[in-house]
């Protein structure tokens, strides 16, 4: 099985390479993330696209885990935990 990858700007210079593909077949599906996620004061939500898999991404906390791509409505690329994703996608 070819695994292709692509790379993803998370933040001002900040890039991160995933992979296109992922057992559960997440890449390319929609969820309903809480806005809560990136601005703790904004109670709504956004539709993202699953965009790609990192397996393993460390995150400001300085903490290690699996992870999404998730791409918002403006083409922006965020980081989200892959269990976080997963409970969402169920």
């Amino acid at each position: 099985m070819v695994v292709s990858t692509t790379e993803f700007e998370i933040g001002d210079g900040i890039y991160v390479r995933g992979s296109t593909s992922d057992q559960e077949e997440l890449i390319g599906e929609y969820v309903i993330v809480p806005n809560e996620l990136w601005d703790d004061q904004d109670s709504g939500a956004t539709k993202c696209r699953v965009s790609a898999y990192v397996p393993l991404h460390t995150f400001p906390t300085g903490r290690s885990h699996q992870a999404f791509v998730i791409t918002d409505p403006s083409e922006d690329h965020y980081m989200a935990r892959a269990d976080f994703i997963r409970d969402l996608a169920q």
